[in-house]
Parts: C-alpha cells; sequence; structure tokens
C-alpha cells in the first residue's frame, strides 16, 4: 500500500513539474506575443501618424488644385480685360484718325 502511495505521489510529481514546466513555457510565449503585441500597436500609431501626413498632403495638394484653377481664372481674366483695352485703344486711334 505504501509502494502504491509513493508511485502516485512520485507520479502526480512528474506530472506537477511538467505542467510547471509547460506554465513557465506559456508565460514566457505570452510574454514574447505582448512584447509584438506593443510592438505592432506602435507600428499602428506610426501608420495612423501617417495617415495624418497622408491627410495633410491631401489638403495641401487639393489646396494647390484650387489655386492653380484661380491662376487660370485669373490669367483668363487678365487676357479678357487686355483684349478689351486692345480693342478700345484701337477705337481710339481709328477715331483719331478718322477725325
Amino acid at each position: 500500500m505504501m509502494r502504491l502511495l509513493a508511485r502516485r505521489l512520485s507520479r502526480a510529481r512528474d506530472i506537477i513539474t511538467a505542467q510547471a514546466a509547460r506554465i513557465r513555457e506559456l508565460e514566457t510565449q505570452l510574454d514574447e506575443t505582448q512584447d509584438r503585441a506593443r510592438q505592432y500597436a506602435a507600428e499602428a500609431a506610426d501608420l495612423r501618424a501617417s495617415r495624418t501626413d497622408d491627410a495633410l498632403t491631401t489638403d495641401l495638394r487639393r489646396r494647390l488644385r484650387l489655386s492653380e484653377r484661380a491662376r487660370a481664372s485669373l490669367d483668363a481674366q487678365i487676357l479678357t480685360l487686355q483684349a478689351a483695352a486692345e480693342a478700345t485703344a484701337r477705337t481710339e486711334y481709328d477715331r483719331r484718325w478718322a477725325a
């Protein structure tokens, strides 16, 4: 009876020792996984921050397009005014010569 109890106790110790080793192994894996998760979270934060740059770049491109449109519109207005001024000058010149 004592031998049976001793064997069971020995077997229980072996199982407990193996389970403790497995627990330590799992804790190590958990630590590594948590480190990777922190690293991924930091990378995700960096990506989110870079999206702000993308948003800023998009906004700057939009503003650039708007300013180019405004410049083109102003150029067209200037050309129209120059053409009108030339037409007025020709009309005045023609009137002077006609008089």
